[in-house]
Protein backbone atom coordinates (compact mmCIF):
# COMPACT_ATOMS: atom_id res chain seq x y z
CA UNK A 1 0.00 0.00 0.00
CA UNK A 2 2.58 2.46 1.04
CA UNK A 3 4.52 2.18 -2.86
CA UNK A 4 1.34 3.14 -4.02
CA UNK A 5 0.96 6.00 -1.84
CA UNK A 6 4.40 7.10 -3.16
CA UNK A 7 3.92 6.54 -7.14
CA UNK A 8 0.37 8.50 -6.26
CA UNK A 9 2.71 11.44 -4.50
CA UNK A 10 4.98 10.73 -7.86
CA UNK A 11 2.04 11.27 -10.40
CA UNK A 12 0.49 14.35 -8.75
CA UNK A 13 3.69 16.31 -8.61
CA UNK A 14 4.29 14.71 -12.49
CA UNK A 15 0.96 16.25 -13.17
CA UNK A 16 1.35 19.44 -11.69
CA UNK A 17 4.78 20.29 -13.21
CA UNK A 18 3.59 19.06 -16.65
CA UNK A 19 6.44 16.37 -17.28
CA UNK A 20 5.17 13.53 -19.28
CA UNK A 21 4.60 10.04 -17.92
CA UNK A 22 7.15 7.08 -18.84
CA UNK A 23 6.53 3.70 -18.70
CA UNK A 24 8.87 1.16 -17.15
CA UNK A 25 9.79 0.36 -20.99
CA UNK A 26 10.35 4.29 -21.78
CA UNK A 27 7.42 4.72 -23.78
CA UNK A 28 5.31 8.09 -23.04
CA UNK A 29 1.86 7.95 -22.09
CA UNK A 30 -0.15 9.82 -23.98
CA UNK A 31 -3.37 11.24 -21.72
CA UNK A 32 -5.24 14.51 -21.83
CA UNK A 33 -6.05 15.14 -18.45
CA UNK A 34 -5.42 14.90 -14.93
CA UNK A 35 -7.98 11.90 -14.43
CA UNK A 36 -6.75 9.74 -17.55
CA UNK A 37 -3.22 10.61 -16.98
CA UNK A 38 -3.45 9.58 -13.47
CA UNK A 39 -5.60 6.59 -14.22
CA UNK A 40 -3.01 5.23 -17.13
CA UNK A 41 -0.18 5.48 -14.56
CA UNK A 42 -2.44 3.67 -12.01
CA UNK A 43 -2.74 1.24 -14.72
CA UNK A 44 0.82 0.71 -15.02
CA UNK A 45 1.33 0.61 -11.71
CA UNK A 46 -0.92 -2.60 -11.18
CA UNK A 47 0.73 -4.39 -14.26
CA UNK A 48 4.06 -3.38 -12.59
CA UNK A 49 3.17 -4.73 -8.68
CA UNK A 50 -0.18 -6.14 -8.84
CA UNK A 51 -0.84 -8.18 -5.73
CA UNK A 52 2.92 -7.83 -4.92
CA UNK A 53 2.37 -5.60 -1.95
CA UNK A 54 3.22 -7.93 0.54
CA UNK A 55 6.45 -8.58 -1.40
CA UNK A 56 7.04 -5.55 -1.53
CA UNK A 57 6.46 -4.52 2.38
CA UNK A 58 9.03 -7.59 2.88
CA UNK A 59 11.58 -6.30 0.58
CA UNK A 60 11.23 -2.93 2.14
CA UNK A 61 11.98 -4.35 5.41
CA UNK A 62 15.09 -6.63 4.46
CA UNK A 63 16.69 -3.77 2.09
CA UNK A 64 16.09 -1.12 5.42
CA UNK A 65 17.96 -4.25 7.42
CA UNK A 66 20.84 -3.76 5.38
CA UNK A 67 21.49 -0.07 5.23
CA UNK A 68 23.72 -0.06 7.79
CA UNK A 69 27.46 -0.57 7.85
CA UNK A 70 27.88 -3.44 10.85
CA UNK A 71 24.97 -5.30 8.70
CA UNK A 72 26.94 -5.03 5.41
CA UNK A 73 30.25 -6.51 7.36
CA UNK A 74 28.44 -9.30 8.56
CA UNK A 75 27.27 -10.32 5.26
CA UNK A 76 30.61 -9.52 3.54
CA UNK A 77 32.09 -11.72 6.16
CA UNK A 78 29.24 -14.60 5.02
CA UNK A 79 29.38 -14.34 1.67
CA UNK A 80 32.59 -17.02 1.69
CA UNK A 81 30.37 -19.50 4.33
CA UNK A 82 29.32 -20.26 7.18
CA UNK A 83 30.92 -18.67 9.96
CA UNK A 84 31.02 -18.92 14.09
CA UNK A 85 30.28 -15.78 15.75
CA UNK A 86 33.74 -15.63 17.40
CA UNK A 87 34.74 -15.21 13.98
CA UNK A 88 32.39 -12.89 12.99
CA UNK A 89 33.28 -10.81 15.75
CA UNK A 90 37.13 -11.33 14.68
CA UNK A 91 36.57 -10.72 11.24
CA UNK A 92 34.09 -7.21 11.75
CA UNK A 93 35.83 -5.63 14.95
CA UNK A 94 32.22 -5.98 16.82
CA UNK A 95 31.94 -6.99 19.78
CA UNK A 96 29.75 -9.88 20.87
CA UNK A 97 26.93 -7.83 21.94
CA UNK A 98 26.03 -5.55 19.44
CA UNK A 99 27.31 -8.49 17.12
CA UNK A 100 24.09 -10.52 18.34
CA UNK A 101 21.97 -7.87 18.26
CA UNK A 102 22.47 -7.54 14.64
CA UNK A 103 22.57 -11.22 14.01
CA UNK A 104 19.06 -11.38 15.21
CA UNK A 105 18.00 -8.77 13.36
CA UNK A 106 18.95 -10.24 10.29
CA UNK A 107 17.86 -13.85 11.42
CA UNK A 108 14.47 -12.29 12.10
CA UNK A 109 14.59 -10.74 8.21
CA UNK A 110 14.99 -14.17 6.78
CA UNK A 111 18.43 -12.81 5.64
CA UNK A 112 20.49 -15.17 7.78
CA UNK A 113 19.54 -18.39 9.11
CA UNK A 114 21.76 -20.16 12.16
CA UNK A 115 22.39 -23.57 13.72
CA UNK A 116 23.79 -24.36 16.87
CA UNK A 117 26.81 -27.38 17.53
CA UNK A 118 27.68 -28.14 21.32
CA UNK A 119 28.50 -24.73 22.14
CA UNK A 120 29.07 -22.65 18.84
CA UNK A 121 26.75 -20.93 17.03
CA UNK A 122 26.91 -21.11 13.06
CA UNK A 123 25.61 -18.48 10.69
CA UNK A 124 25.37 -18.37 7.07
CA UNK A 125 23.40 -16.17 4.31
CA UNK A 126 20.23 -17.83 4.16
CA UNK A 127 19.57 -17.84 0.10
CA UNK A 128 21.83 -17.50 -2.82
CA UNK A 129 19.77 -14.53 -4.29
CA UNK A 130 20.94 -12.49 -1.14
CA UNK A 131 24.50 -13.27 -2.42
CA UNK A 132 23.94 -12.08 -5.62
CA UNK A 133 22.09 -8.80 -4.15
CA UNK A 134 25.78 -8.51 -1.91
CA UNK A 135 27.77 -9.39 -5.23
CA UNK A 136 25.89 -6.58 -7.07
CA UNK A 137 26.39 -3.68 -4.05
CA UNK A 138 30.34 -4.88 -3.83
CA UNK A 139 30.06 -4.59 -7.51
CA UNK A 140 28.66 -0.80 -7.46
CA UNK A 141 29.91 0.53 -3.92
CA UNK A 142 33.55 -1.26 -3.42
CA UNK A 143 36.68 0.01 -5.59
CA UNK A 144 39.10 -2.92 -5.86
Amino acid sequence: MHAIMIFSKLIEVSLIIGAPLVNHWGETLETTSYSTRAEALRDELNQLFGSQERNIDQATRSLKVLAHPARLKILCALRTGEQTVQDLEYCTGLKQTTLSQHLSLLRSRDIVTSRREANFSFYRIANDRILELFALIKDIYCQT
